[in-house]
């Protein structure tokens, strides 16, 4: 970590009522529903988008548990019913035989399908600049299909947001947007920037805690996450740091935590990269 972020990090002020959250919390505290449980509901109801969202957050262990042979089974009701993005998936799932058996042949049906699917989103030219399957994973691999607004940007979004936001942009409770998902997107960059540092619902205020320009960059990376999502499993995942801060529960009653350290967590499971092999 650079000494200045790391000076910043340790010394972010305790005035959040913050508590340790070991692992992947996929029930709400307190009766809250979470993002997890809100998305199963729709997908055992039938819907192709949320299938293909469960399976994205379990293949990535994005506010779920990781599962990628679970992913699977999400994708494929997902992708029968015509969804773009869940036949992609499973074209790069079957040909890395990430979670499953390497099957190339099948791999090689789903991306037919994907190309040839109406639904395919027009913002993703670089899906259509490649006449096969290999060719498009080996360039998404070497560099995301979207470039992040900045090193800076992210760093800040993935230490100080990442925890209630997620990573790759599914929020963990409900009530926190999904920025992956669209949700807040319509507003304009100001009108962000001032919920930012003036605290919004149960989000804090920023203001008093991170540099104004940290919290600019981090709005920029913001911006690129419903696109990155729109691309699935395909793009390079974010990751949280070793260590990140996190809210358990988040509250305004900026109350001193009970320990010190205690709104700081290891991250310690990180997921697996398919590109790094590891």
């Amino acid at each position: 970590m650079r000494p200045s972020r790391l000076l910043a990090f340790l010394l972010l002020p305790a005035a959040l009522s913050c508590g340790p959250a070991r692992g992947t919390r996929t029930t709400a505290p307190s009766g809250r529903v979470s993002t997890f449980q809100r998305v199963r509901e729709a997908a055992l109801a039938g819907d192709a988008e949320a299938q293909n969202l469960l399976g994205f957050m379990l293949f990535l262990g994005e506010s779920a548990p990781a599962s990628r042979p679970l992913a699977r089974l999400w994708f494929e009701p997902a992708a029968a019913q015509g969804h773009f993005s869940a036949q992609l998936n499973l074209a790069v799932m079957h040909y890395l035989g990430e979670g499953i058996p390497e099957d190339r042949a099948l791999a090689q049906q789903y991306f037919i399908t994907a190309a040839l699917n109406p639904a395919k989103p027009r913002d993703l030219s670089a899906l259509n600049a490649f006449g096969t399957l290999p060719e498009l994973v080996e360039w998404a691999c070497e560099a995301p299909l979207v470039e992040p607004k900045g090193e800076e940007g992210e760093f800040t979004f993935l230490t100080y947001c990442s925890g209630c936001h997620g990573p790759n942009g599914i929020a963990a409770l409900g009530e926190s947007p999904s920025f992956a998902l669209g949700e807040r997107m319509e507003k304009s960059d100001d009108e962000l920037y001032r919920s930012i540092l003036g605290g919004h619902g149960t989000m804090p205020r920023w203001s008093d805690k991170l540099p104004v320009n940290w919290l600019r960059q981090a709005l920029g990376f913001v911006r690129t996450l419903e696109k990155r999502h729109r691309a699935g499993i395909l793009h390079v995942p974010t990751h949280r740091p070793p260590v990140y801060f996190r809210f358990g529960p988040m509250s305004t009653d900026f109350g001193l935590p009970e320990a010190p350290g205690a709104a700081y967590e290891t991250n310690s499971d990180l997921p697996r990269d398919f590109c790094r092999g590891g």
